[in-house]
């Protein structure tokens, strides 16, 4: 029997991220004097989480995931809390992504079993409809896509694999 793997804490202000093992990932509040002793979980991802970025101008961390019932949360980080949360963005889940400067935009890779099975999809995850636009990999690539990185022109990215 495998022994799950110690939790690995990233601090900001008074809330930690938890990173167990298969890659779980829960926000918790730290115990206060007001709450002591206690840890509230606020949301958690089910499947092992694929990628994460942190946009520093707003203060909001992506992650995703893959596998069944995958979703794409943007947490705010000063309280925990989860901003948005999409639902199933891609059949098999995310692979890669990441967000533009401004934090506006978010763009990700899909997972896939072949190159052109690959989508990249473009999240204004603030609007209601958060799919801006999303397109199926050329089938010139002839390799699995694995990064997904915008440019500091926030029009632009790329993707490599």
């Amino acid at each position: 029997r495998r022994r799950p793997q110690p939790h690995q804490w990233i601090t900001k202000r008074n809330f930690h991220t938890c990173r167990q093992s298969r890659s779980h990932l829960r926000l918790r509040k730290q115990p206060t004097e007001t709450t002591p002793g206690t840890c509230t979980p606020r949301i958690m991802q089910c499947n092992q989480i694929s990628a994460t970025a942190y946009n520093k101008n707003r203060d909001i961390i992506v992650t995703a995931d893959t596998g069944e019932d995958s979703m794409i949360v943007v947490w705010d980080v000063n309280s925990g809390t989860p901003r948005k949360t999409i639902f199933n963005p891609h059949p098999e889940g995310v692979l890669a992504l990441d967000i533009n400067a401004d934090g506006t935009m978010i763009a990700t890779l899909s997972k896939a079993n072949t190159p052109t099975d690959q989508w990249v999809t473009l999240w204004k995850w603030e609007e209601e409809e958060a799919c801006f636009i999303t397109a199926k990999m050329d089938e010139k690539v002839d390799c699995m896509q694995k990064f997904i990185k915008f440019n500091h022109n926030q029009n632009e990215f790329a993707t490599t694999g």
